[in-house]
């Protein structure tokens, strides 16, 4: 768990300021630049504070959550070796329900500290830049539920988000050592973890989408220029891809894929590097 959780508050501290422009991207859709100019704004209006905004209140939740992640899954497959019969290798599909279960019980554990960092990220003038000032946001808004706004899509995406990470990695990582005959290096636990970091970004980026704005569903969304808009018309996942994808285009449903992805794709390969690392040094 302790091994986890570093990983997980190192790897996403390093990318945070593309996780910052890829929750931006997603929240308001085309009102919003490229990556780049995005990243440039951030750093005109708030220097380098603009580029981590939101990184404390992520880095509160990550740790927890990686941790809580790592320790059901191994939990989970042991349950799933016991339960097998003797000498039985767990194929894709065990790890990746494990990953998924994984993913929704550490989703559930820290969903409030989630709904903060967005806040934080995209109202951080109204928020205080604080996380009890998120909170106090929060509360005022949509009241104590408001701190639980969008946790059943959260809780349906991180299924397959979580899921596929685990699998893809674990999976290659088992071949790779079958086809060298030796324990994965270095540079192959970086690669590996990035694909399955690839892999979980795309497989769940539209569920994404739809969580984060209904995170923000409480409060009036702000466009790019400052003025106000109608809260979205829609309170749940489905009504929220229909709208989204009828209204706003198809392709807003994957706006930010390519920041989630480089973002998603280092913080993925260092964290499971450096909890590979604590594993050996625990």
């Amino acid at each position: 768990v302790f091994a986890a959780a570093v990983a997980g508050v190192i790897s996403r501290t390093c990318c945070a300021p593309l996780e910052m422009v890829s929750t931006v991207m997603m929240c308001r859709g085309d009102e919003c630049g490229s990556m780049g100019e995005e990243l440039a704004d951030a750093w005109r209006r708030d220097g380098m504070s603009g580029l981590f905004k939101g990184n404390g209140a992520n880095c509160l939740k990550v740790a927890p959550s990686r941790g809580t992640q790592f320790l059901v899954y191994e939990f989970v497959k042991r349950q799933m070796v016991a339960g097998a019969a003797a000498g039985a290798v767990l194929s894709a599909g065990n790890r990746l329900v494990a990953g998924g279960i994984a993913g929704m019980v550490a989703a559930l554990l820290v969903y409030p500290l989630e709904v903060i960092k967005t806040m934080l990220t995209i109202y951080p003038e109204e928020c205080k830049a604080t996380p009890g000032g998120a909170i106090g946001c929060v509360i005022k808004a949509g009241g104590v539920r408001g701190l639980y706004a969008g946790v059943v899509p959260t809780l349906i995406a991180m299924f397959p988000y979580v899921g596929v990470e685990f699998m893809v990695y674990e999976t290659l990582k088992r071949r790779w050592e079958l086809w060298a005959g030796a324990p994965a290096g270095t540079l192959t636990i970086i690669l590996l973890g990035a694909v399955g970091g690839a892999c979980a970004q795309a497989s769940a980026h539209p569920l994404d989408v739809i969580r984060r704005r209904l995170q923000l569903g409480n409060m009036a969304r702000v466009s790019a220029d400052g003025t106000q808009k109608p809260k979205p018309p829609y309170s749940n996942m489905v009504s929220g891809l229909y709208t989204v994808g009828k209204t706003e285009g198809l392709h807003v449903l994957f706006r930010g894929l390519g920041p989630a992805c480089f973002e998603k794709v280092p913080s993925t390969a260092i964290g499971y590097y450096i909890y590979e690392l604590m594993k050996r040094l625990l």
